[in-house]
């Protein structure tokens, strides 16, 4: 499934503090909104991109966050799929996942870019939608 098009519908920045020496961490995150099937191929994607940044513990230095409705292209079965899990669980199938992942690292970053260097804050450097742990292999 590949992303055909985007628009930002939505742009929140929020400053903290005027000391970006103090930064340590940098945090992105992925929220879908909204997933609607379109006619022939086509699908909906509403999301937020939110990137916070904090100091060494935790304290909010500033936030960005910018609303993205992306349409997407894939085949009929694989959209009625990412549907059906969409409106059973609110997740998206991990193959669609991967894929968008890619596309809004590549597309939509540019966007995000834009706005942080306008706040002297270093970009975003690539989202997730979920962090998870590996587990440790013993040899």
């Amino acid at each position: 499934m590949q992303i055909i098009a985007n628009n930002v519908s939505e742009i929140s920045i929020k400053i903290e503090t005027d000391d970006q020496l103090k930064l340590e961490k940098i945090q992105n995150n992925i929220m879908i909104s909204d997933l609607k099937d379109k006619k022939n191929g086509f699908m909906l994607l509403k999301c937020k991109l939110l990137t916070k940044y904090t100091d060494s513990e935790d304290k909010p230095l500033g936030q960005f966050l910018i609303g993205e409705e992306l349409v997407l292209k894939g085949e009929e079965k694989e959209i009625e799929d990412a549907k059906k899990e969409w409106e059973k669980e609110k997740k998206l199938p991990s193959k669609i996942e991967k894929e968008l992942l890619t596309g809004i690292n590549t597309i939509c970053i540019y966007d995000m870019q834009f706005f942080t260097n306008r706040m002297r804050f270093p970009p975003s450097t690539g989202f997730n939608f979920e962090v998870k742990k590996e587990q440790s292999k013993k040899k």
